[in-house]
């Protein structure tokens, strides 16, 4: 808590990385990040997205218990405000942040896009996402994120007694 959150480049596959050690970048804020979404590089410039929590409290994770095997995911999801998509990207000649930008405001988790853009640049991203008003988990969502208009599209059902029922599961892109 209280740490800002690192991203750890580990060079791998790159004849020119050779012997170079990680690079540790600081991305200047406070956040926690368990997936990320497209990432791609040319010979100087990393770009990658990041599905970041702005606060997490490790414990109870998605509002399970297991002292005592209760589960609540409403005031978990409330307290950690949920993860929302941010650019980054690195210079990889110096190491050194470039640039952080939130783009998105909707609580978005577990990214996916099209398989045959794995580290290539890649303009949609797909994910689920909690919108109810007094936490974002159980997901009950899908949202499109076009990444070069900086935009969302978020499908729920449109009537809130369905949407408070409804869950939805990691997404899957389909070529």
């Amino acid at each position: 808590p209280g740490r800002n959150a690192t991203l750890l480049l580990v060079p791998r596959g790159v004849p020119e990385a050779k012997g170079r050690e990680a690079i540790e970048v600081d991305l200047g804020q406070i956040g926690t990040s368990f997936h990320v979404g497209p990432a791609w590089s040319d010979d100087k410039e990393l770009t990658a997205h990041l599905l970041m929590f702005d606060r997490y409290e490790f414990g109870e994770e998605m509002g399970f218990n297991i002292r005592d095997q209760s589960f609540d995911p409403i005031p978990w999801s409330a307290s950690n405000g949920g993860p929302k998509l941010h650019r980054v990207k690195v210079d990889l000649t110096s190491g050194e942040l470039t640039e952080i930008t939130k783009l998105a405001d909707v609580p978005t988790y577990m990214p996916t896009f099209h398989p045959e853009r794995e580290g290539k640049r890649c303009r949609y991203m797909y994910g689920t996402s909690g919108v109810r008003e007094e936490g974002w988990f159980p997901f009950n969502a899908l949202t499109k994120m076009d990444l070069e208009k900086e935009t969302t599209t978020t499908w729920s059902p449109a009537e809130k007694r369905v949407a408070d029922e409804c869950s939805t599961s990691e997404t899957l892109f389909v070529p």
